[in-house]
């Protein structure tokens, strides 16, 4: 049984890797290890909007923000069926290893076959989003955004290993954020439509402005390797 959670773990992972890379190559950027684990955590702190499940056991806090294993171990058999390319790959003093990842051509038509279905579209439309909003913010800013949303920014001041599920009932800080920007909208603007792309707007503007205000790295904890 619990290998069986594990398999579609990754599995999800893979579809999420798939979708990440793609929204990320339509901006011509390839990801390090730890903007991958970036991207991928604001996709789910974003799955509710967009209507998507992302799986039920996900990241925590560790040295560098959130990171989930099931992501690396992802992208890894990606790279081992010939979808995903390893790139610029450098060992560190520390023992880390850095790389990049970018879709190869036989990962780009799988992606393909994977967006022909309504639910996994959704993902995809989330990723696009935040690809979106992060080229306007800047891709080197990916980290900063992360470490302001409000369910890290909640769970790191207590240490390495902290739970998150963002988008969940249970960890319920952006969830509410979302809640109360979609109340918002709609008293201002009784017959406006709050879109899945108008909440994004004004969340990543939300991220923008409170990483901006943010005088010093919050408490993570420790898995992940440099990049």
């Amino acid at each position: 049984m619990r290998s069986t959670v594990r398999s579609t773990r990754i599995a999800l992972r893979m579809r999420d890797v798939g979708v990440t890379l793609a929204s990320a190559g339509a901006f011509n950027q390839s990801l390090g290890k730890l903007q991958l684990q970036k991207y991928i955590y604001l996709l789910d702190a974003l799955g509710g909007v967009f209507e998507t499940l992302s799986p039920a056991e996900s990241h925590r806090t560790y040295f560098h923000g959130p990171y989930d294993w099931a992501i690396q171990d992802a992208v890894d058999c990606l790279a081992f069926r010939g979808l995903v390319r390893i790139e610029a790959v450098k060992r560190h003093s520390s023992g880390g290893v850095q790389a990049r990842y970018r879709l190869t051509a036989d990962g780009s038509r799988w992606v393909g076959a994977l967006r022909q279905t309504s639910l996994l579209d959704r993902r995809f439309r989330a990723g696009e989003s935040i690809a979106r909003r992060v080229d306007r913010i800047g891709w080197a800013r990916l980290r900063e955004l992360v470490y302001a949303e409000p369910t890290f920014v909640e769970r790191a001041s207590a240490g390495y290993g902290q739970e998150l599920s963002p988008a969940t009932a249970f960890d319920a800080s952006t969830r509410e954020l979302v809640s109360i920007i979609c109340e918002a909208l709609e008293t201002g603007w009784p017959n406006f439509r709050v879109s899945e792309d108008v909440v994004a707007d004004v969340f990543f503007r939300y991220l923008d402005a409170y990483s901006k205000r943010r005088t010093s790295t919050p408490r993570g904890g420790g898995l992940e390797s440099h990049n």
